[in-house]
């Protein structure tokens, strides 16, 4: 599934990755990912400056690359889970404490921020994962961060909300 996710959207894009690679071990990529390997903090951001679309695999869930990726001005393309991901089929949620049903990689992304920050498609799907590149690259999407969501602020600004 997810080879094929991303050969779909190499026909529009060029893909980067940053997955760690064990010294002298061959890679499990395909040869059409430019692998930068791990990346410092500064570094990913820079790249992500660069980049159109953010893609996302399907794991981690809900984690903060998208945030950080949407920010800098770049779409977060992610898969839909049907079923929904959840305790009773996924071993992620096995044994946690929680009934919620996890409908795509960032659930509060594509509910709450949506199109044309974000596009959530069925990975499966050959042409929907097509219509929605092609239409991701017809959109201009401008960077969000704001001055108070900044490194040196983010902390402090949560401190006052919470007081």
């Amino acid at each position: 599934g997810k080879s094929e996710y991303v050969e779909v959207i190499s026909k529009e894009l060029e893909i980067h990755g940053t997955v760690y690679q064990p010294p002298g071990q061959t890679s499990s990529l395909p040869s059409f990912v430019k692998n930068h390997g791990l990346l410092s903090q500064e570094n990913f951001l820079q790249l992500l400056r660069r980049a159109k679309v953010f893609v996302g695999l399907g794991f981690p869930y809900e984690g903060p690359a998208p945030f950080e990726a949407i920010s800098l001005g770049c779409v977060f393309l992610q898969p839909r889970f049907d079923p929904p991901h959840s305790s009773h089929n996924n071993d992620f949620y096995k044994g946690k404490p929680t009934t919620r049903q996890i409908t795509s990689q960032h659930p509060y992304a594509e509910q709450f921020i949506a199109k044309p920050y974000v596009w959530t498609v069925d990975m499966t799907n050959r042409m929907d994962i097509r219509e929605a590149v092609k239409s991701i690259l017809k959109t201009k999407v401008m960077p969000t961060q704001q001055g108070a969501m900044r490194d040196r602020n983010f902390l402090p600004a949560c401190s006052r909300l919470l007081q």
